[in-house]
């Protein structure tokens, strides 16, 4: 649902963060499926929107990054 909503713009200046190498292989699915010219499932911008980690020390280095940037962004 966050995906959806970061998708159609209800959800704006978050990091989707998805970690595991279960999700890496879901968005890869979802690129070489959904992205099949004629189908317009969806934009190589959707599938761009998940940032995919293997663990915490991922995690953490997304969301330090994105606090960076949101802090600077407020000066």
């Amino acid at each position: 649902m966050i995906w959806q909503l970061l998708q159609v713009g209800h959800l704006q200046g978050t990091p989707l963060i998805l970690a595991g190498k279960m999700y890496a292989e879901l968005v890869a699915w979802c690129r070489h499926h959904m992205l099949q010219p004629g189908l317009h499932l969806a934009n190589p911008e959707d599938i761009a929107l998940p940032r995919c980690v293997d663990d915490g020390p991922g995690i953490l280095q997304i969301l330090r990054l994105h606090h960076a940037a949101w802090v600077e962004a407020r000066r």
